[in-house]
């Protein structure tokens, strides 16, 4: 009974969020009004499932877009996806020298708390390195909120300014409006077979992202072979309100009340990853062939399911933002402890 509640404010929060218009408002509606719900009645703790639903729903959704013209532009995305790794890594470096510095946190805690990684995954490894994991936790929370919140509205003005990516997204919601009377309920039911059966494979093997990757891939290659696949809208923004949901929760009492003994940090986690958004998205638009929106939403260091179903409402390149936000995650969770492991021996910080 409580997880309909939960949803349905979230549902809520996104309907009034969408309807005054703010920029990836169904997922950011459905995240204030859980943070509310926490901090003024009780904390909600959504089951684990909960979190490999809306991966599949992202990944499904992702998967019904991508066609074979899609795939011939895949070699498009090697250049971005490095260039991404490399200058992220850069950037990173600096905003650890800056947390060392400025604060009193160790190098470990401040290399995973500054880290462009999944949030679970970085505070699973950073336990393992002895960090102080309730630090990284709050901190990688202020991340994913401050990137999901802040890089759309900025996105949204440069778009009207320099960009006609606007009139792409109105001329993507025709046609999927074409799409829907088209539609028929043996593709949806269909697809979302087929999503499931490769979501759950990709939860059993336990890789980074591994439900909303399979789900993907599966619905991908099914669309690609038969063109057979099918996603309502509507399923969309309820993809949308269910991230927000699992983000909004996460945010608990007892992070609203350490942001005040943490100012410092959280200053430097949210002006050094919005900068970071904004140096890479203009690199990578300078340097390759994606339009604003695409080149901003792949440079973001967001939460790969969270960036990926909202950059379509932009008017992004959704397979290649999503190609992009695999590379990154997959790169830092394999290789970001290895690089944190040799600093400390090089720093002899044993």
């Amino acid at each position: 009974m409580e997880i309909f509640i939960i949803v349905s404010l979230g549902i809520v929060g996104g309907y009034i969020a969408k309807k005054i218009r703010v920029p990836a408002g169904a997922m950011l509606g459905a995240i204030f009004i859980m943070i509310a719900y926490n901090y003024f009645f009780k904390e909600v703790k959504l089951p684990n499932n909960f979190r490999v639903l809306v991966q599949i729903l992202t990944g499904t959704y992702i998967g019904s877009r991508i066609r074979k013209e899609d795939v011939k532009g895949f070699r498009y995305i090697v250049k971005p996806a490095f260039t991404v790794l490399l200058a992220m890594g850069v950037l990173n470096f600096i905003m650890i020298i800056f947390m060392v510095k400025f604060t009193d946190m160790d190098f470990v805690t401040a290399a995973f708390a500054t880290s462009p990684g999944g949030l679970s995954d970085i505070t699973i490894i950073a336990y393992d390195f002895g960090a102080d994991v309730a630090k990284i936790t709050i901190l990688q929370l202020i991340r994913l909120l401050s990137v999901i919140i802040i890089i759309p509205t900025i996105v949204e003005v440069l778009l009207k300014k320099f960009d006609n990516d606007l009139i792409k997204e109105e001329k993507i919601r025709k046609d999927i409006k074409k799409e829907e009377k088209n539609s028929d309920i043996f593709k949806i039911i269909l697809t979302f077979i087929i999503a499931i059966i490769g979501g759950v494979l990709g939860y059993k093997l336990n890789i980074p992202a591994g439900p909303m990757t399979f789900s993907m891939v599966v619905t991908a290659i099914y669309n690609i072979t038969f063109k057979g696949v099918y996603f309502p809208i509507k399923i969309k923004d309820l993809a949308q309100v269910l991230a927000g949901v699992l983000i909004g929760t996460r945010v608990t009492v007892n992070d609203i009340f350490q942001l005040k003994t943490i100012g410092v940090p959280v200053f430097i986690v949210v002006i050094g990853f919005i900068l970071m958004n904004i140096i890479l998205g203009i690199l990578i638009y300078k340097t390759s062939n994606f339009n604003l929106a695409t080149s901003f939403f792949s440079a973001s260091p967001g939460g790969m399911s969270n960036i990926s179903i909202i950059a379509e409402d932009f008017g992004a390149d959704t397979p290649k933002v999503t190609l992009i936000q695999l590379t990154r995650l997959i790169g830092v969770v394999a290789f970001y402890p290895i690089i944190v492991m040799v600093a400390i021996k090089l720093l002899n910080l044993n």
